[in-house]
């Protein structure tokens, strides 16, 4: 007793003197199994900022977890204390092999300290590590004493740790929804988990229910036991049919914080060493109960269930014929809104309609799926007058009443002018009652015509005629010189070297005009650069010579061999060095521009003429 007395005294001495070089030191297992927790310790006799190195072959659990130990000294009255601080990280490998920890960094008192590298090897079975991985800290008044057996940390029950899946019904109607909410029970310190697999809801439609980042621990009585409970997931489902529907385990990995009674010193027995342990939980299976909807529904029932509202706008309520009018159908409310089908919405004849456009604006909240569904149809009328389209029928299953509703919109009515000036357009009404709109104009009968009706007699058919026959000989004989010429262009494609030489002149010339435009805008040095291009570029498609190849005494040599004359090699030689020459020398006596380009257009239509022979 009095020597722990002592050593809480020490702790809590001020520090007079401090070591002036910084040790900065890593520690972990030699051998470990490949994922199996382990600890990886850095050590440093003062405090700073730590960064890890690049750990790609390495999952990092938990941590840090800093810590510090102190040992005092006193010699002669002087008192010494040496402090040590340490991070510990919970590691796993995620392979097999010779693996390397880098080393990590600490910055102290504007420095940067590295600390070594380790070497671990990963097999694959667990490794007995003996307790604690990390490095042990000092403890002065250890030596000399037997080590005491550390405790094995007690295992985990599911009574300790479990995941339930909770739902808010049982038992409920196809369509209607319920809430599905994925909740955790610990007695144990979790510090996180990983790998969580939701059950997949075969039979459901769902919608995610948003949660806080941040997952709050909240005390909780289940069984007469007390749990710190926290929801994960939340959910609203849809049964898709009825029957007996199971909603599958969901499934995660845990990571738990224990503490190991008993050590080799004094303070490890008294705060105890800390372990992360991995635990996979998993949730039991549950069944929900779906019964089929009522059969007394009407003709407008499309499966709708829930609670909601129906309402009509129209854009304008007067118009003029082939003017648009935009005619919008909405409904909101609480339930299955994404599955809902727009309401039957009949047009007449003389009303052109487009698709409407769907406009989603609903969330997903604990008490379902609230908001509004919203149908805008887009409709152009081509016949003047009044149209009273009715009402809109909608009908839904009321999951309040357990009963079917039927709600109605407003009168849809619709004025069609013939033109600004129309003012008779109100005479003609046409009511509809959404069941049988129907419109017959004046086009659509048509008086009998009696008298001479000036018939032409029918001509015999043309197949089997002589101009049938050559039509379809001609026809034949085209579409087979079409395929024989477009075979040549594709063999004459396939031909780089060909392609190059016949497409030559063309490139050249569209050099030479790109380079006149220089030369009317007095660019000399890209006037001379261009021309140059276009008489090297025209030697090397037309005589096949590649450009990192292409040089004075090959070309001379192909264009002899091409029996080309002397005189038209010596002013294409010519007209090269003067362009080079102005180009790379714009301080020289200038050539006019107007004469290298005329001898340039010459030498090329010389060229052509004797090569294509």
């Amino acid at each position: 007793m009095k020597r722990f007395l002592s050593i809480i005294f020490y702790i809590f001495i001020p520090a007079f003197l401090f070591a002036d070089n910084v040790e900065f030191t890593a520690s972990a297992p030699p051998r470990v199994g490949v994922n199996q927790n382990f600890h990886l310790q850095y050590t440093v006799n003062k405090q700073g900022n730590l960064r890890m190195g690049e750990m790609s072959d390495f999952r990092i659990i938990g941590g840090p977890s800093t810590g510090s130990s102190t040992s005092v000294n006193i010699i002669n009255n002087n008192v010494t204390r040496t402090t040590t601080f340490t991070y510990t990280y919970t590691v796993q490998a995620t392979k097999t092999g010779s693996l390397v920890i880098p080393p990590a960094t600490i910055d102290i008192g504007g420095n940067t300290y590295r600390s070594n590298q380790i070497n671990i090897e990963v097999v694959d079975q667990p490794v007995s590590t003996g307790g604690q991985t990390g490095q042990r800290r000092h403890d002065p008044w250890s030596s000399g004493r037997q080590q005491q057996t550390q405790t094995s940390p007690p295992e985990i029950s599911q009574e300790d740790l479990f995941v339930k899946i909770h739902v808010d019904k049982s038992t409920l109607y196809r369509g209607e929804h319920l809430t599905a909410t994925i909740k955790l029970y610990t007695k144990v310190d979790i510090i996180g988990f990983e790998d969580f697999t939701t059950p997949a809801f075969n039979g459901f439609w769902t919608e995610d229910i948003e949660m806080p980042g941040r997952v709050n621990l909240q005390r909780e009585i289940v069984d007469g036991q007390a749990y710190n409970a926290a929801v994960i997931k939340k959910y609203i489902l849809f049964p898709r049919h009825s029957g007996r529907i199971s909603i599958e385990p969901c499934e995660l990995k845990c990571q738990i914080r224990q503490v190991i009674r008993g050590g080799r010193s004094m303070i490890d027995q008294f705060f105890g060493q800390q372990q992360t342990v991995t635990k996979t939980i998993k949730s039991p299976e549950i069944f929900i109960t779906v019964n089929d909807l009522p059969r007394n529904h009407g003709p407008h029932f499309k499966g709708a269930v829930g609670n909601y509202r129906l309402s009509t706008k129209v854009s304008r309520d007067t118009l003029i014929v082939n003017e648009a009018v935009s005619i919008e159908v909405k409904i909101s409310g609480n339930g299955n809104l994404r599955m809902i089908e727009h309401p039957e919405l009949v047009f007449p004849e003389e009303f052109e309609v487009y698709d409407p456009q769907v406009t989603n604006n609903f969330s997903a909240q604990t008490t379902g799926v609230s908001g509004s569904k919203t149908w805008d149809f887009t409709v152009i009328p081509r016949y003047p007058g009044v149209y009273d389209l009715g009402q809109i029928t909608f009908e839904f299953f009321d999951t309040n009443t357990k009963q079917f509703k039927t709600v109605l919109s407003d009168r849809i009515k619709i004025a069609v002018r013939k033109d600004e000036h129309d003012d008779d357009f109100g005479k003609t009404v046409f009511n509809y009652n959404q069941r049988s709109i129907d419109y017959i104009s004046d086009g659509d009968i048509r008086f009998i015509r009696i008298g001479n009706l000036n018939l032409n007699a029918v001509k015999a058919p043309v197949i089997g005629s002589w101009k049938f026959r050559f039509m379809y000989i001609g026809s034949l004989l085209i579409f087979m010189s079409f395929v024989i010429t477009r075979r040549q262009k594709i063999k004459e494609r396939a031909n780089v070297a060909l392609v190059k030489n016949k497409r030559a002149n063309k490139v050249s010339r569209k050099r030479m005009k790109l380079a006149k435009n220089f030369m009317q805008k007095d660019n000399k040095a890209e006037f001379y650069r261009e021309v140059i291009n276009a008489l090297w570029g025209y030697l090397s498609d037309k005589l096949g010579i590649e450009i990192a190849e292409l040089k004075r005494d090959k070309v001379i040599e192909q264009l002899k061999t091409k029996n080309t004359e002397d005189l038209i090699i010596d002013k294409l030689l010519n007209v090269i060095d003067k362009c080079e020459y102005a180009h790379f020398s714009p301080s020289s006596e200038e050539t006019k521009m107007e004469t290298i380009y005329a001898e340039a257009i010459d030498i090329i239509k010389n060229l052509e003429q004797k090569l294509n022979k």
